[in-house]
């Protein structure tokens, strides 16, 4: 195993130990009822729709070297995902068919709350300010987390199950997609991002993107599931 593996190693391990947010230890835990659930995923659908433009520009900056060719096409591939580009339909688009089959109606856009609004204005700050693997880092924990959270998925899909709801192909695409150690988005940023570090520099931009996104990951959600039980 090469230094750098050993250190994507340790920081996979350091991801995985990260708390877990309050919005997930509810749903896997049958804490919430429909109705605060649906509130809780009206706030997550409109960080996903967030994600999308973000990304986008971390193409726009990306440097041209070889270097990062892999990182570029893992994230490309990434990105017609999520506007549905590739073999499944966009993710905007399950969502929203989730929502509207379940509660009756296109997600609000009109009103943003302010975490979010401040989350994802950090993140575009990371793209216009930082280095090319601060940022891949930062969406790699994004990714990194989705992925720890495949088992969490099933889980939370046999819930969401028990309260009725159906047309659940967001979380089902979730789990195929980020759950699958392999050839999992995560997985294959893993290996991109190998390819893009070239030192120990490299590496700590790295993995200070990835901490800092998951730990601003975590608080976002958990102020989601604050607002939904109102406190």
């Amino acid at each position: 195993m090469s230094p750098i593996q050993k250190n994507m190693s340790e920081l996979d391990t350091l991801l995985m130990e990260l708390p877990r947010s309050q919005l997930f230890d509810a749903m896997d835990s049958n804490k919430l009822n429909k109705e605060e659930l649906e509130r809780a995923l009206d706030d997550h659908y409109l960080m996903t729709l967030a994600f999308v433009p973000s990304l986008a520009q971390f193409l726009e900056t990306l440097p041209k070297e070889s270097r990062f060719e892999n990182l570029r096409q893992v994230m490309r591939e990434n990105l017609n995902d999520e506007i549905g580009k590739g073999e499944t339909e966009s993710h905007k688009k399950l969502y929203e068919d989730l929502l509207r089959e379940n509660f009756g109606k296109v997600p609000r856009r009109d009103s943003v709350p302010t975490f979010i609004l401040e989350y994802w204005e950090q993140f575009r700050k990371l793209v216009e300010q930082s280095e090319p693997l601060i940022v891949a880092g930062a969406i790699y924990a994004l990714e990194h987390q989705m992925a720890g959270m495949g088992g969490q998925f099933v889980s939370i899909q046999k819930q969401l199950a028990a309260l009725g709801l159906k047309d659940t192909g967001y979380f089902q695409l979730h789990i195929d997609l980020d759950g699958n150690p392999e050839h999992g988005h995560a997985a294959l940023e893993r290996k991109a991002a190998i390819d893009a570090i070239k030192n120990d520099k490299d590496f700590k931009d790295f993995e200070n993107g990835s901490l800092k996104m998951a730990e601003l990951r975590k608080k976002t959600f958990d102020k989601v599931y604050k607002d939904v039980k109102g406190e």
